[in-house]
This record gives C-alpha cells, sequence and structure tokens, in this order.
C-alpha cells in the first residue's frame, strides 16, 4: 500500500499545516496502484464497495474486487461505483499507463527495458522492501504533528479513478486506530472531506459540485485568473480560507460548501452548491431547494 507521505512536501500554509488533497498524492503512489492493477485491467467486475466507518477493530478481509494476492494481502482499493467516466485514463489502453509502468522500468528496477508482462506479485514485494523515492506512508502515528499544533485538511473525490478513493479512507481510519486508543482524538486537528461526484483532484460528473478552491482547481476553471471561490470568498466555501480561518484562528472546519459554476464558467452563475462533511458524517437533507447548501447538515455517519 503506497500512500502520501506527510514528512514530504505537502503544500504549506503555514509551519504547523497540511493540505492534501488529489493533487498532493505523489506521482509514485499513481504509479504504484497502477502497476498493482496490470492484473485486474481485464476482469474490473463492478469495483465498488461503500467505505467502511472508523473502527478499532480488525479490518474485515479484503473484497475480491480489492486488489489482494498471496495469501489474501491487500495491496490497494477498488475503484468506486461513479468514477467510470476516468477509468480510460488508466485502464481504457491495449496496455497499462505508463504511469505504473514507468513507475517500475525507471524508480524500481532502472530497466527501461522491463515488459509490464513481467509483472507479478513479487514486483509489489520488491517496491514495499526497497521504497525507492520514500513515498510509502506506513506509520501512521501522527501524534507529533498534533502535538506541533498542526492542522491537517484532506479530501478526496468519490469519482476519482485515477487514485482510489478508499486509500484515503484507509489513511484516515489507520491514523485514528493508531492514535484513538492513547485518548487522542482527530476532530480537533485532522478533518477528511469526501466530495461525491469530483474526479480526481477537482472536475466533476453529472453536474456534481466540486469547487472549493482546492490545489489547481482554479486551473481547471476555463475563466483565466480565478483565485479563490468568486462570490464567496469565505472559509465556508473555500478549503484554503478554512485552513488558514483552523490555524490562526481556531475555527474548526464543520463544512465545507462545494460549487459546481454552469459550465464550469464563473461568468455563467452557479448551477448548485453542496454541503461536504467531515468523515464519517454525510449531509441530511432537511428540506427546501436540494441545489442549495443550506438544505443539508451534517449529520448521518456512514
Amino acid at each position: 500500500m503506497k500512500k502520501l507521505k506527510l514528512k514530504g512536501t505537502p503544500s504549506k500554509v503555514h509551519k504547523h499545516t497540511a493540505f492534501i488533497g488529489g493533487m498532493f498524492n505523489s506521482q509514485l503512489e499513481v504509479s504504484k496502484f497502477e502497476g498493482a492493477s496490470i492484473r485486474t485491467v481485464s476482469g474490473i467486475r463492478g469495483i465498488v464497495k461503500k467505505p467502511s466507518p472508523p473502527t478499532l477493530t480488525p479490518p474485515p478481509p479484503p473484497q475480491d474486487n480489492d486488489y489482494v494476492d498471496t495469501n489474501q494481502t491487500f495491496v490497494f482499493p477498488h475503484l468506486e461505483l461513479g468514477s467510470e467516466a476516468q477509468w480510460p485514463v488508466l485502464l481504457g489502453g491495449p496496455a497499462p499507463n505508463a504511469l505504473g509502468t514507468a513507475y517500475v522500468q525507471y524508480f524500481l528496477l532502472d530497466d527501461p527495458a522491463w515488459p509490464y508482462t513481467d509483472f507479478s506479485y513479487a514486483t509489489v514485494q520488491l517496491a514495499d522492501a526497497t521504497d525507492p523515492g520514500g513515498p510509502t506512508a506506513a506509520d501512521f502515528d501522527l501524534a507529533p504533528f498534533r502535538a506541533r499544533g498542526g492542522k491537517l485538511l484532506q479530501y478526496h473525490g468519490l469519482a476519482d479513478a485515477l487514485i482510489a478513493t478508499s486509500s484515503s479512507v484507509y489513511f484516515y481510519t489507520h491514523v485514528l486506530r493508531a492514535l484513538r486508543p492513547r485518548g487522542l482524538a482527530l476532530a480537533d486537528w485532522y478533518r477528511f472531506f469526501l466530495v461525491p461526484g469530483m474526479q480526481h483532484c477537482g472536475g466533476g460528473v453529472r453536474d456534481a459540485p466540486w469547487y472549493f478552491a482546492g490545489a489547481g482547481q482554479a486551473g481547471m476553471l476555463p475563466t483565466p485568473g480565478v483565485h479563490g471561490v468568486p462570490g464567496f470568498e469565505d472559509p465556508r466555501h473555500d478549503a484554503l480560507r478554512a485552513l488558514m480561518a483552523w490555524v490562526e484562528g481556531g475555527v474548526v472546519p464543520e463544512g465545507i460548501v462545494a460549487t459546481k459554476f454552469r459550465n464550469d464558467t464563473v461568468a455563467d452563475g452557479v448551477v448548485r452548491q453542496r454541503l461536504l462533511c467531515p468523515y464519517p458524517s454525510t449531509p441530511v437533507y432537511e428540506g427546501g431547494d436540494v441545489d442549495s447548501a443550506g438544505s443539508f447538515r451534517c449529520g448521518a455517519v456512514l
């Protein structure tokens, strides 16, 4: 299991902050996932499983739509239902995407001629053992980060088909398991948001609200010079401002509002907005306009 390492270079807004989204998941993580996916390209079989809520009990056995190998060893999670629009990027070609094969060729083996047909579980084991480039986040003890006053705001799109959404759920859950037995709660320093309909880092399917000024999102809009969330420049709608308010003012982000601009063009106005809730809570409809974030509250638990 390869994931972003916090002590690398997450974007810093403050010396005690970290802002993580799909844009900051190391490309090496994508590579190791895609290398693992070589065995499953021809048999995707649904690739859907609802994320499990945080728990201190041992995780359930891997599902057969996750990537598992020898002795049912979990390697990487499935893709989510709703991410199909991005499947062609990694899974639609006659051969695996170079994001996976190039990692093995140039990082792991230093052998540009390595053929992807030689991939096996031994490739994964070698990557785990040697960890070239150091992207492995196997230490879930973030207590030192918390002790320094760190604040962590993480998000992941549920329609992301480049990095499986459940990889972030896995990370959050394992941090919880590492710290809660020591009486260290996560809610006052670590907030994780799932974004329904958002693809990798940004963009969405079926007019799903996805824009909240996350890393790189402004550059995905066709309108030049956009910064923040035009018309909604406040911590409720802007994830970066939310992180700043948390660090500098102690205001915990209880929810973030995602916006969908018509045709992804600011001048065309807003199609809808939707409330994003800190995991494992989910939005609950209270009545009123379904396209208004004010019609929802955070309450139900996954």
